[in-house]
């Protein structure tokens, strides 16, 4: 959910990625295809549009088609891995990608550790187990392929979850309302979907700052995997895409309070920052208009893929 203008904005919510700028080649104009999440990874996946994949909600099954990135890179001896941090999307999606994840097994698995697994994490994992789960498939002793990882941070999405420390930072303490967030949005006649949390009696800007929590804690949780992946030899010769799924709608944007409602800039532009392999195209800028349906071709191309005539 994190939306372009949070890392342009120059609030020093996102130091690792920004510390990070000369290596990267920076995309100012990138847009996903939806604001839901399922679908645009999907998308990204198979370079698919949404009519193509047919997939317009969070809650369709959808098998992995033959052209998929993942599937072709396995297909063509890589090791691919997903490590997804709701479990919708590890369900409906990630799954398919290797290995289950452990953290959200199938419904149908019903052995002690899969229930052992639903009660512990439950409907959501925080970035640091997500990436360090990751990074420590990369680095496995056993892993001698090239490596296709897919990882997906859910921190940034209401009710936006951080560490107390991040919190402190971003949401001013001591502010209460005699009215509930419910009664609030109403009165304000913002869309937002049902959250519990509405019942709380704090003003509406306490979610928009929890939001900015959330993105400067997956911001610290990236900046330790990077490290990792220099320490451990994988990060010159990586591609490492940066990008999220859609944006976020705050503070009544088009009249929608925290959520990804329909199609506008809040909602489609997204961060888009690439790590090109041995430092190819680093410190570029580039204004042009691309889209998710582009990473899958340019991972392809670069994964040495000969397309058919």
């Amino acid at each position: 959910c994190v939306r372009a203008d949070i890392l342009e904005e120059g609030s020093g919510l996102t130091p690792n990625l920004d510390a990070l700028q000369p290596e990267w080649t920076t995309f100012t104009q990138a847009f996903a295809q939806s604001q839901n999440t399922l679908s645009s990874h999907l998308t990204m996946l198979t370079s698919n549009y949404l009519f193509q994949h047919g997939v317009y909600s969070n809650f369709s099954q959808k098998a992995l088609p033959d052209h998929a990135l993942p599937k072709r890179l396995h297909g063509l001896g890589w090791d691919c891995r997903a490590f997804t941090s709701v479990d919708f999307l590890a369900l409906l999606l990630g799954n398919q990608v290797g290995s289950p994840d452990p953290r959200f097994p199938p419904s149908e698995n019903r052995s002690i550790a899969a229930r052992l697994a639903r009660r512990y994490w439950g409907h959501r994992s925080p970035a640091s187990v997500t990436l360090d789960r990751g990074l420590k498939w990369l680095k496995s002793a056993k892993r001698k392929r090239d490596a296709f990882l897919w990882m997906h941070l859910f921190d940034a999405h209401m009710a936006y979850e951080a560490p107390a420390l991040f919190l402190q930072q971003q949401v001013r303490a001591g502010r209460f309302t005699e009215r509930t967030l419910r009664e609030q949005l109403a009165e304000k006649g913002w869309f937002s979907p049902e959250f519990p949390e509405y019942e709380w009696k704090a003003p509406l800007e306490v979610f928009p700052e929890r939001y900015r929590a959330a993105v400067a804690y997956q911001d610290d949780r990236l900046g330790a995997f990077f490290s990792g992946l220099k320490a451990s030899g994988h990060w010159e010769e990586a591609l490492v895409v940066v990008t999220a799924d859609h944006g976020e709608c705050l503070m009544g944007d088009h009249g929608v309070y925290c959520a990804h409602k329909k199609l506008f800039d809040t909602t489609v532009r997204v961060p888009l920052r690439v790590k090109f392999p041995r430092g190819l195209h680093a410190g570029d800028q580039v204004d042009a208009l691309v889209q998710h349906v582009d990473l899958a071709p340019t991972v392809a191309a670069l994964a040495g893929f000969q397309e058919p005539l």
